[in-house]
């Protein structure tokens, strides 16, 4: 699952800090910083945070957290509860970041990978969050 904020195009390298900061809790506390010209197109990547199946990747135009949900990440789907959860620490860590500033609308794309001849909602769990989104 991929959930992203769009902001005003901006130096985000000048933020890495406060990334770190915000998001390190829940992701890493270093981020890798990608070594880019400052020309270089503004959804490049300037740096990325990242934790076992999670990652956060941000560029000057806006950030993506990349959830990897089921198998072989983890065993069992999260819960609404804990998909809301992550949304909501989004949008604080986005509010502290930046504060006084306009942040795009939030998106949530939800992308299902299962092997050929199962079922694609044999899981309850997902298709009861299917059911909450849609």
């Amino acid at each position: 699952m991929v959930m992203t904020r769009r902001y005003p195009r901006q130096d985000v390298r000048r933020k890495q800090f406060e990334f770190e900061d915000t998001f390190g809790p829940l992701l890493s506390p270093n981020a890798v910083v990608t070594n880019l010209p400052a020309d270089a197109p503004p959804a490049q990547p300037r740096f990325i945070l990242s934790r076992e199946h999670r990652i956060m990747i941000a560029s000057n135009i806006g950030t993506q957290l990349t959830l990897q949900l089921g198998y072989p990440a983890l065993v069992e789907a999260p819960s609404l509860d804990e998909l809301r959860g992550w949304a909501r620490n989004l949008d604080n860590g986005f509010d502290r970041i930046f504060a006084g500033q306009r942040v795009g609308t939030p998106a949530l794309y939800w992308f299902l990978k299962y092997p050929m001849g199962i079922p694609i909602f044999r899981s309850g769990a997902y298709s009861s969050i299917y059911s909450s989104l849609i």
